[in-house]
């Protein structure tokens, strides 16, 4: 592949071109070379003639050619077995080609929307393990739906921003999850404080939608356990300040007490899931946590409610105040 960074971005569809001029210059190159990569394959030398040539029937001959290669004996014995074997080589991979320039288009997209300008610069240089894109290329080539399509452009801009944002045990979790699980974590996803597990008051725990959603989490290896038994300590900022990040919603608290919250504690997948799931954020969660608190360790506590998340260098000038709470 060419050190130039404009050349792999030039290689691509019009429409992903058009899609990968959009991503914020410092990642474009390298969401270029994984997005061909998607489209293309593992060997792009192979892919590059045939595409070059389909528009004047060159290119069929040549993969037609590819194929009767490494054809057994007996296909070449039978030409309509052949024929029909290439039928339905084409199909398949004609369905799996569709797919992967829809995640590619979707990635630079995601991309674009949320440039992450805060990430470690190492980020930019990175290269995407070999393994990880082979699973996940496998992945993309079987979805059948938008909902999937859209979750995997997710997964990949993700990792293009950061290498191994996604595990492999993440990505199999993913090709095999099930709507029914997706939906009971979403269901949950606003009551998440620092990305590390589930805020449940014990005493309202055990019962109704919640319990049942919790239990078929921790079936499918979510969370790792089924009761509130863990506790999440709040972060201390610079200023002293004790702060609670939930989905869309930072609490910033001013207490000499600590501040430990009872959570059912994601698992590393579920941690990993976290960010790729759709819902709103919830205010009424950062209330329930304030009166929490005050009910139970410190009434004089006070609280503020901020909109936004810390950014990755801490810093909280992406944050906008809404309200005492």
């Amino acid at each position: 592949m060419s050190e130039n960074p404009e050349e792999p971005a030039s290689q691509l569809p019009a429409v992903i071109q058009q899609a990968a001029g959009k991503v914020p210059e410092k990642w474009r190159h390298k969401a270029a070379v994984w997005v061909f990569r998607l489209i293309a394959g593992a060997n792009a030398d192979t892919v590059r003639p045939i595409a070059d040539a389909y528009n004047d029937m060159r290119g069929r001959a040549i993969f037609s050619e590819a194929v009767a290669r490494g054809a057994a004996q007996k296909a070449l014995d039978d030409p309509e077995l052949l024929d029909r074997a290439i039928l339905h080589f084409m199909s398949d991979e004609l369905r799996a080609q569709s797919n992967r320039e829809k995640v590619a288009q979707a990635t630079l997209e995601e991309l674009a929307q949320d440039p992450s300008d805060d990430a470690p610069h190492s980020a930019f240089d990175s290269v995407i393990d070999d393994t990880w894109f082979s699973k996940f290329d496998r992945i993309v080539a079987d979805v059948s739906t938008d909902d999937m399509r859209q979750l995997l452009a997710r997964i990949l801009a993700g990792e293009i921003r950061r290498k191994g944002a996604f595990s492999l045990r993440t990505l199999r979790f993913v090709s095999e999850m099930d709507q029914d699980v997706a939906l009971a974590f979403q269901r949950h996803a606003s009551r998440v404080v620092g990305g590390a597990g589930i805020f449940t008051i014990p005493e309202q725990w055990g019962t109704g939608i919640a319990f049942k959603d919790i239990i078929t989490m921790l079936d499918n290896g979510i969370v790792v356990e089924r009761s509130p038994t863990s506790t999440y300590t709040c972060r201390t900022t610079a200023r002293s300040r004790k702060i609670v990040e939930l989905r869309g919603y930072t609490i910033e608290l001013i207490s000499n007490e600590a501040m430990p919250l009872p959570i059912i504690q994601l698992s590393k997948i579920g941690i990993e899931l976290l960010p790729l799931l759709a819902g709103d954020a919830d205010e009424s969660v950062a209330k329930e946590i304030v009166d929490y608190l005050r009910h139970t360790l410190d009434e004089s506590m006070t609280a503020k409610l901020y909109l936004g998340n810390f950014n990755r260098s801490g810093k909280r000038s992406t944050l906008s105040f809404i309200r005492p709470l």
